[in-house]
């Protein structure tokens, strides 16, 4: 082993500085029972797509997406499972999954977030999918063209078989994985990573890549003991701090080059609950003391604290609405329109009018596997994880109709 990795961590044991949570929180049985819900047993997949009609889930599995989404669930059940005891098999489900769509995890980010789940489950197939993800981390050229979700989340599966297996092979793969996305993937006056290296996206980052970049860093910096990475890591998170909204909400486009705000819309729930988490709880254990006003105004934010004043959480039956956005013809095109606006012209970013937007009352189940692995090992945040916030909220509301879409 590397005389800078940190020592291994057996996969029966609770890692460092954490103990497991004496009882089941309240988020993890509602997220572990609608994720039963959102289950196909058959098709051994989670939903794509959910919605509740009546008071009935209605799950969509006819997409390709839902395959990367039951890995990032597995991800979320396996974390739950180790410390709170949620009633799933884990070993039975990751090896039928594994039978029926192992050949088909074909894009190399899906590959690196599996190796995370091997290699925490010490599964016999860890050391084969190490060598799927060899064969990009073998090829200068085709590493630059890997978005940053793909490369981050490969850093992510490396790190952890790095960190359980100890072998060179691992190692090095993760060190060369590391070396191309400090190198070639993050701005050096920002610290902030770029969505690409196309020229047709120069400087455009999304929310959602940073937190997967801060989340893949930080597990980095922490198994090889590494000050660059974790130096990049502090000054990036603080960096992503000053774009949080006035109500909590992180915005969906950036400009990486000069940390600004290239466009707010989709506000994402996921973004606010449970992938800001990746990033805003390790900093805060790592003493940067404004993360905790970050991590109570994002959570809040889905409780109600948002533009519409709506719950995105309901309770009874346990759900998660997806986001507010806009309410117009062809948003995403023009949302990529205001964010170049705002780049070439210098167009500010603004918070539309309440009356021009809308809740998207749908669920993806990516979304409660991230709320498990986020919140699982956590205690002292009963606001959130009892679920405490959305009746505080509910309190301080008057009478009258929720917003709707």
């Amino acid at each position: 082993m590397s005389d800078n990795m940190k020592s291994v961590t057996p996969l029966s044991a609770t890692p460092p500085g954490t103990r497991r949570t004496p009882m089941v929180s309240r988020l993890t049985r509602r997220c572990s029972a609608l994720l039963h819900a959102m289950f196909d047993e058959r098709r051994c997949l989670f939903a794509y797509s959910t919605t509740l009609q009546h008071g009935r889930y209605i799950n969509n599995y006819d997409h390709p997406a839902a395959c990367r989404y039951t890995i990032n669930c597995l991800a979320g059940l396996q974390r739950a499972k180790i410390f709170q005891e949620v009633d799933w098999n884990i070993e039975l489900l990751l090896d039928r999954f594994l039978t029926l769509h192992w050949t088909a995890v074909t894009n190399y980010g899906d590959n690196g977030l599996l190796l995370y789940v091997l290699a925490v489950a010490a599964h016999p197939k860890a050391e084969a999918q190490l060598s799927r993800i060899e064969r990009i981390t073998n090829d200068d050229r085709a590493l630059l063209t890997l978005n940053i979700q793909e490369i981050c989340w490969m850093l992510a599966g490396l790190t952890k078989y790095a960190e359980v297996s100890g072998t060179r092979r691992a190692i090095a793969a993760t060190k060369k994985c590391w070396t191309i996305l400090s190198d070639r993937y993050v701005d050096q006056r920002t610290l902030l990573p770029y969505y690409s290296l196309s020229r047709f996206r120069p400087g455009f980052t999304s929310f959602g890549g940073i937190a997967y970049f801060l989340w893949s860093v930080y597990d980095y910096a922490r198994t090889f003991d590494d000050e660059q990475a974790r130096a990049t890591f502090k000054a990036s998170v603080q960096q992503v701090m000053k774009l949080q909204g006035s109500r909590g909400e992180w915005p969906w486009f950036i400009n990486a080059t000069n940390a600004s705000v290239l466009d707010w819309y989709e506000l994402y729930s996921v973004h606010q609950d449970s992938m800001s988490m990746l990033f805003l709880l390790p900093a805060l254990d790592s003493g940067v003391v404004a993360a905790r006003t970050a991590i109570e105004n994002s959570y809040r934010w889905v409780a109600g604290t948002n533009e519409l004043g709506a719950a995105m959480i309901l309770e009874h039956p346990f759900f998660v609405y997806r986001s507010i956005r806009q309410n117009t013809r062809l948003e995403r095109q023009k949302r990529y329109l205001r964010a170049l606006g705002s780049r070439l012209l210098g167009w500010q970013a603004t918070i539309p009018t309440p009356s021009s937007l809308e809740i998207d009352r749908e669920c993806r189940s990516y979304h409660i596997g991230w709320l498990l692995f986020a919140w699982a090992d956590r205690q002292g945040w009963e606001e959130f994880t009892e679920l405490r916030v959305l009746h505080r909220h509910s309190a301080n509301q008057p009478r009258g109709e929720v917003p709707a879409a």
